[in-house]
């Protein structure tokens, strides 16, 4: 089908390489391109019709090194949207006040940065490349911006590969992580929210270290200030229950949670998806 496009357009190149992983592919994406700037679409997402017109437009307009625009999220029968704005801002306080997101797929990079920095994706890190890329790359901006057309269809899965995360994975993730606020003290927040909510309950999921091994990263990693962020059940199963029953049940029954969650979502997510196509049917 790329092939078929690509003979049609001359604007389209198609490159062809064997399966290592997103990153080794985004990275030869990033050694071909040619044009001003670059943005990443996830295989199994979209985007808007009119995201290429409205976001070149505004980095043309407004001279930008960064553009993040809206996002929504389609799957498990619960859609939502995220619609950023900000003015133009240098980094600090873009991230200051709170208008950036982590997201690959909502950003829109300039082709001469990226090649000058010599950025490229951490092809040993299987979750959090593409947010430290987006990171690392914004921490370099002197013109920030975010507008709230929403341009990026997220279609969620609950059995994709970032659904499904194994252990190792996870435990190379956090170390990424944990070097965030080298970058800038402004990433910690969000650091270790991505830790919380991303990492630690992959290893709940995985169920395949000693309760005692995580507890060591859940107490490096769940800080008191950011209890409130929290969005993952199995971890607030965790931490309610080991004051009570001691780590190794209330791991067991974190464990568990998570995964009878999961599982729920996934049942929930496959049968919204079976209906919306007999309807369209």
């Amino acid at each position: 089908m790329c092939d078929k496009w690509a003979e049609k357009d001359n604007r389209i190149r198609v490159f062809h390489k064997e399966n290592g992983g997103v990153s080794t592919a985004r990275n030869l994406g990033l050694d071909k391109a040619e044009g001003d700037f670059v943005m990443f679409v996830d295989s199994d997402d979209c985007i808007d019709v009119k995201c290429f017109e409205t976001c070149i437009k505004a980095m043309q307009d407004n001279d930008l090194d960064i553009l993040q625009f809206g996002l929504k999220r389609i799957g498990e029968g619960k859609d939502w949207v995220k619609q950023p704005y900000s003015p133009v801002l240098p980094f600090e306080e873009f991230v200051k006040q709170k208008h950036y997101s982590g997201n690959l797929g909502q950003s829109v990079f300039k082709t001469s940065i990226i090649k000058d920095l010599k950025l490229r994706f951490a092809e040993g890190l299987k979750i959090a490349e593409d947010y430290f890329f987006n990171c690392t790359y914004l921490t370099y901006c002197k013109r920030c911006m975010a507008i709230p057309f929403v341009g990026y269809y997220y279609f969620f899965n609950a059995g994709s590969a970032v659904n499904n995360i194994k252990t190792k994975d996870a435990l190379e993730a956090m170390k990424a992580l944990d070097m965030m606020p080298q970058l800038s003290p402004l990433y910690e927040v969000h650091a270790k929210i991505n830790q919380m909510n991303v990492c630690l309950p992959a290893i709940l999921a995985n169920h395949d270290i000693k309760a005692s091994d995580f507890e060591d990263l859940y107490s490096r990693c769940c800080d008191k200030r950011f209890q409130h962020l929290y969005s993952n059940e199995g971890l607030k199963v965790y931490g309610l229950l080991k004051p009570i029953v001691g780590m190794n049940i209330a791991y067991l029954m974190g464990s568990y949670v998570f995964r009878l969650i999961r599982f729920l979502k996934h049942y929930k997510w496959r049968m919204h998806k079976k209906l919306t196509l007999k309807k369209q049917a």
